[in-house]
């Protein structure tokens, strides 16, 4: 049977796209357009047990809502945050998941609804926006999502690149500052803890904790506890300095990180997907900056810095892209 034929007769994918802040679900078909979703936190601190549920229930909400059942469904493909072990379909750890060691979560998702796919997050966006978003026509390009962490996909020849093992990517825990802070991967002075969102709150945290002036010490009233990126974005956009700023010195930590890719793959595009990088101009200039001006000269002249074009998509969408490519509807992503 050729291509056009099976994709004639395949049905829709049932997707996860699974973060430390929150869980995505959706319906995607094989041409990869979303027909519905569906989200809600991932509350990573109740554990392995604990999200496995809150998946369940955002699976299910998804279902009851649009009147669907299982057997409508050619497969389930699960993107995560965190270490693959491709294979035996296991979350070996995930630093935004507290107590993931070894999780067999295919196994367990084919158990209580059907076939199961397992890919990290980010690579399944680089393949979304390789094949429909800001990378069609792109050979060569890496994909970095910014958000609770950071993470990163690789394209290689027009290939999904995902090394001996099946984990390449975890560009968010090169280490930039062997003296820095301690991240939850256990390394210290990563990128993420220069530049991801986290980063971002825990520095503004500590400037208010000091004394410092912003709009935001009568918003939260000494309490900044609950304070997340969305609202230092907020308070940087009304003009508040020490959000700006820290924003601005997160974005420049990014662009170090950023010549450090196209130095090592010389890619074409580098896209820019996740929650922070919605921040804008504010967040994305100074790293731009720093890119050009630290990047070798031939690898900072041949790559272009652009914002993902699929958003909150990406995830789920390459996550349906990969499981019918390992179902042969598009030809299996290379895995090294």
């Amino acid at each position: 049977m050729n291509r056009s034929n099976l994709e004639a007769i395949l049905k829709p994918c049932l997707c996860l796209d699974i973060g430390g802040s929150k869980i995505r679900s959706a319906v995607v078909t094989h041409d990869g357009r979303v027909v519905a979703w569906e989200q809600e936190p991932t509350c990573a601190r109740n554990g392995a047990e604990g999200v496995f549920e809150n998946i369940c229930r955002v699976l299910e909400r998804l279902l009851e809502r649009n009147n669907l059942c299982i057997s409508q469904f050619e497969a389930l493909s699960a993107a995560v945050a965190g270490g693959i072990d491709m294979p035996n379909g296991l979350v070996t750890q995930s630093p935004h998941l507290p107590v993931w060691r070894d999780v067999p979560l295919r196994d367990m998702l084919a158990e209580r609804y059907l076939k199961t796919f397992l890919i990290n997050d980010a690579s399944a966006a680089a393949l979304a926006e390789h094949k429909l978003g800001a990378g069609r026509g792109v050979k060569n390009l890496v994909y970095l999502t910014v958000s609770t962490g950071i993470g990163g996909g690789i394209i290689i020849n027009d290939e999904l690149y995902l090394g001996q093992s099946g984990c390449a990517g975890e560009i968010g825990h090169m280490c930039l500052d062997i003296n820095g802070t301690e991240d939850v991967c256990g390394n210290v002075g990563c990128l993420e803890t220069l530049a991801s969102g986290t980063a971002i709150v825990r520095r503004v945290q500590a400037e208010l904790a000091g004394g410092e002036f912003s709009l935001l010490s009568e918003r939260f009233k000494a309490d900044y506890s609950a304070l997340t990126a969305e609202d230092i974005g907020r308070a940087a956009s009304e003009g508040d300095r020490l959000c700006q700023g820290v924003i601005r010195r997160a974005g420049e930590y990014l662009g170090i990180g950023l010549a450090g890719i196209a130095n090592i793959f010389n890619p074409e595009l580098i896209i820019l997907g996740g929650g922070v990088s919605k921040l804008g101009e504010i967040f994305i200039e100074p790293a731009r900056k720093m890119l050009f001006k630290r990047a070798f000269r031939l690898a900072g002249d041949d790559v272009r810095l652009v914002a993902s074009f699929l958003g909150d998509n990406a995830g789920v969408t390459g996550a349906a892209l990969y499981a019918y490519g390992c179902l042969g509807g598009g030809g299996k992503p290379s895995q090294g």
